[in-house]
């Protein structure tokens, strides 16, 4: 990837917004805490592309050379295993937007189908891996 960010291991607010942005719909949580992370710091958020279509996204990306925001859980790609050669997940500096919290719970006393049960534990088990400190 060609972009100036690219090489960096963690990027600031304000490292993105000097860059065109594309962002998540503002219904979403992802929107939100990058409105905190910004609110926090005082930080003027200019005009941006918002879209929720996935393939209008990453063509965006690549093509306007701009930055977008993804969360962990989603986010498969990093510098040194990119989902596609024009893109790359960096990570935020810690502290710049709230963290989520994400709980997996189901009925008491429910037995879970087969499938909804290996569902859940691979996606505990994928939650557990990305996150080993901060999950329990």
């Amino acid at each position: 990837p060609s972009h100036p960010l690219a090489g960096r291991t963690q990027l600031s607010l304000e490292d993105i917004f000097q860059y065109p942005v594309i962002m998540p719909k503002p219904e979403t949580g992802l929107y939100a805490q990058i409105m905190m992370g910004c609110a926090r710091k005082s930080l003027h958020v200019p005009a941006m592309i918002v879209a929720d279509n996935f393939a209008f996204f990453e063509d965006y990306l690549i093509h306007e050379h701009a930055v977008g925001f993804n969360i962990p859980l989603t986010a498969n790609n990093t510098a040194d295993r990119p989902v596609s050669a024009t893109t790359i997940t960096i990570p935020l500096k810690s502290g710049e937007c709230p963290q989520s919290v994400a709980h997996i719970a189901y009925l008491k006393g429910r037995t879970l189908p087969v499938a909804g049960a290996r569902f859940l534990d691979q996606l505990v088990t994928h939650i557990h891996h990305l996150f080993p400190d901060q999950t329990n």
